[in-house]
């Protein structure tokens, strides 16, 4: 049976690369293709640049009509999307806010993270291929989301975890925070809090800190870096560290660093997660979940000390990933194939 993939070029490429990977590995990248100008009528047209939406069109004949919602979002923001589509993958699934019996078509995803789907010579094609079709009020912004993919790394170059006992790196961005996100009270505190608890403690050599997002915050001034690191570099210091903290990001979505360190098999202390998953991470098996400072020291303890908790922890890591969040898993899991 032969299968063509069409892709609405109109997407959020940092977000929406990770998904046309998983598209390429799962049916050819022959078989993928950004629509044509006359073929944009059979899309929704979007209120939110929250989704990749591709059409599955089988022996030429029978369309099925996809989208992938990777916004932050738990609640779904845009439903004239929903209505279009035949299938709504989403990332941050919340079955509180979006009732199974009330949205039939939504389909649980885990989390993605930033990869590169494209060269440099590929994203200055399709950059420029899609420009008349997207028609983008911002510019900038438009060319610079294809510009950064050649600073993202390919999903088969992610290095597997290798810990070195005693060694904590953790490097985040520093978020802005105002009344409404109150980002200070939460995501930001956490994280910080955690960096305060490793630099405390005397068996831990901690190596990390803040960086500022573009729109600035300066609290936390002890823990902010001079300088980004690029994503390469942050991995080749992820790798040893002897675990990897997480805590759910801004509006309490899944980070993408919930996904990197999965596609790691790192050891995962986080505190309790927000959102649903495909499958439950079960503490204790393929995470440590933690809610207060000192089940924080404790983890921290255990898995420094405990080699054959912590590789328990990892190797359940890497087969969740391997199952639910790689970027081909996550296309399965959609029951397109």
């Amino acid at each position: 049976m032969r299968i063509e993939i069409i892709i609405n070029p109109i997407i959020d490429v940092q977000y929406a690369a990770y998904y046309i990977v998983g598209l390429n590995t799962v049916f050819g990248r022959k078989n993928v293709r950004f629509a044509r100008k006359s073929e944009m009528c059979q899309f929704e047209k979007q209120e939110k640049i929250l989704n990749l939406s591709f059409l599955v069109i089988k022996n030429n004949r029978d369309i099925l009509k996809v989208t992938i919602d990777y916004g932050d979002f738990n609640t779904i923001l845009d439903m004239k999307t929903y209505n279009w589509a035949d299938i709504y993958g989403k990332v941050n699934t919340n079955w509180e806010k979006t009732p199974r019996e009330n949205y039939p078509k939504l389909v649980c995803l885990a989390t993605n993270f930033g990869i590169r789907a494209f060269s440099l010579l590929e994203s200055i094609y399709y950059a420029l291929k899609n420009y008349s079709i997207v028609n983008p009020s911002n510019k900038k912004r438009y060319f610079a989301q294809y510009y950064k993919q050649k600073n993202k790394i390919r999903i088969t170059d992610y290095p597997l975890s290798k810990p070195e006992k005693g060694y904590v790196f953790s490097v985040n961005t520093l978020w802005y925070s105002n009344d409404e996100n109150r980002l200070n009270e939460t995501t930001n505190k956490i994280r910080a809090d955690f960096m305060d608890t490793c630099i405390a403690l005397p068996d831990i050599n901690f190596e990390g800190g803040f960086v500022p997002s573009q729109m600035g915050n300066s609290s936390f001034g002890h823990l902010q870096l001079n300088a980004r690191i690029t994503q390469k570099e942050y991995l080749s210091k992820a790798q040893f560290s002897v675990f990897a903290f997480n805590t759910p990001a801004v509006w309490n979505c899944h980070g993408w660093k919930l996904g990197e360190f999965l596609c790691m098999g790192k050891a995962i202390i986080s505190t309790p997660l927000s959102n649903d998953l495909p499958a439950s991470l079960i503490h204790a098996e393929s995470i440590h979940v933690v809610e207060n400072q000192q089940e924080l020291i404790e983890a921290i303890e255990l898995i420094n000390k405990d080699d054959k908790y912590r590789r328990n922890l990892e190797n359940n890591a890497r087969n969740y990933y391997q199952k639910y969040v790689s970027p081909e898993a996550s296309i399965r899991l959609l029951g397109i194939v």
